[in-house]
């Protein structure tokens, strides 16, 4: 690929190490170097502790505290005019990302990255994809997910002004193909899938087998663990403890606050603390090969966060995921993994189904490390057929 500018406004910081996972693997997948890749800087300093920062070139290039604190100032004057909250929302949209698109011209390419962005309400993708529409840019939507129940009117008419849409599962695929009749759509596993294992230092409990555990508060929904999600992680680990000689380790993967890992895996960590079988593991200077790595040397895993998971499937683990959206069932099933692997938070009837679920991934261990055996190595290798696409990409536009 010639060298050229990819454009990134939803560079979300490496906080979410999936969003670094989307990231690393999208740069790997593509072969773009640092002065390629131009992000919108959020924050800047979560990169820089994975190694991030290194390969992105951020805009703004150095941040302003003068002429940064006067816009803030004129924002906030302005938006207290205001009193329709539709309104507020597309000024706050235009004070954040027209500086930065206004930079790209005619003949850029911009990818909309953040994966489940569009299984939320309206939002900055939304005002993002029509700004660009109106430029002229060239915009990809890329390694997306989506359900039936997530549209909108306006998301429909954003789907539409795409040059390319990459769906990461087939249940999205199927959805924008056979439902939305779209025409400018790929199916490809998400780049993440191509990222390597880093090796780093495990702590003494592996010296057992561990059963690899990662929540977060969209599931489990408060610290003191009293939600049936809570309760029926209480029960799996208890039964872990009382008929196995398994050690459990929570390894948090998102540390933004409102969301952090870490308050849902410390409080189970504390919980079991008198047993001695129950680690927490400090992942918050780990970047994802590296917490890959020690999810890939776990006997089993469970996950929330699907990166997560995608580390767990990458490296052959058996795993329940905690689903609670399309991309967590589309990827499983993409993977042929059986259907009690997938595991709807929302829809649990009792304290103990997360339970049985764990005792029947024992039972058939076997024959899901063989279906990872014949599957991976053909579903990896598609991933890089989406290069060829945004090749082909650049190509028309070369000759427009």
């Amino acid at each position: 690929m010639k060298e050229t500018h990819f454009y990134f406004p939803l560079h979300l910081d490496a906080g979410n190490r999936g969003c670094e996972a989307i990231a690393k693997g999208t740069i790997q997948l593509l072969g773009i170097n640092k002065h390629e890749y131009i992000a919108l800087r959020k924050k800047a300093e979560n990169d820089k502790i994975v190694g991030l920062s290194g390969l992105v070139t951020y805009f703004p290039a150095k941040e302003s505290r003068i002429y940064e604190s006067i816009r803030r100032l004129l924002f906030r004057v302005k938006n207290k005019l205001r009193k329709d909250a539709e309104k507020k929302r597309y000024y706050l949209y235009r004070y954040i990302y027209d500086p930065f698109i206004n930079t790209m011209e005619n003949g850029a390419l911009t990818f909309i990255t953040g994966g489940d962005m569009l299984c939320y309400g309206n939002n900055e993708v939304n005002y993002i994809t029509d700004r660009l529409f109106q430029k002229n840019i060239k915009t990809i939507l890329w390694g997306c997910s989506v359900g039936e129940e997530n549209l909108t009117p306006e998301k429909i008419e954003a789907l539409q002004k795409y040059s390319l849409i990459t769906a990461r599962e087939s249940l999205t695929y199927d959805l924008m193909i056979h439902t939305l009749k779209l025409k400018n759509v790929k199916l490809f596993p998400d780049p993440a899938f191509i990222l390597k294992p880093e090796k780093v230092s495990l702590p003494d409990c592996f010296k057992k087998a561990c059963v690899g555990i990662n929540l977060s508060v969209y599931v489990t929904a408060n610290a003191d663990l009293d939600t049936m999600c809570g309760r029926n992680i209480v029960s799996l680990i208890q039964y872990i403890i009382t008929n196995t000689d398994y050690n459990v380790v929570m390894i948090p993967h998102v540390f933004w606050d409102g969301q952090d890992d870490r308050i849902i895996c410390k409080s189970v960590e504390k919980y079991f603390y008198n047993t001695q079988r129950v680690y927490y593991i400090d992942t918050e200077e780990l970047n994802y090969c590296q917490i890959r790595y020690i999810i890939s040397k776990c006997r089993y895993f469970l996950g929330a966060r699907t990166h997560a998971m995608i580390s767990a499937y990458s490296t052959k683990v058996p795993s329940i995921a905690l689903g609670y959206s399309v991309k967590s069932k589309g990827i499983a099933k993409d993977l042929n993994m059986p259907d009690f692997t997938i595991l709807d938070y929302r829809n649990l009837a009792g304290e103990s189904d997360i339970t049985e679920r764990f005792i029947k991934l024992e039972e058939y261990e076997t024959e899901i490390r063989e279906t990872y055996e014949s599957v991976l190595p053909s579903y990896i290798k598609e991933i890089y057929e989406a290069k060829k696409c945004i090749e082909e990409l650049q190509g028309r536009m070369m000759n427009d």
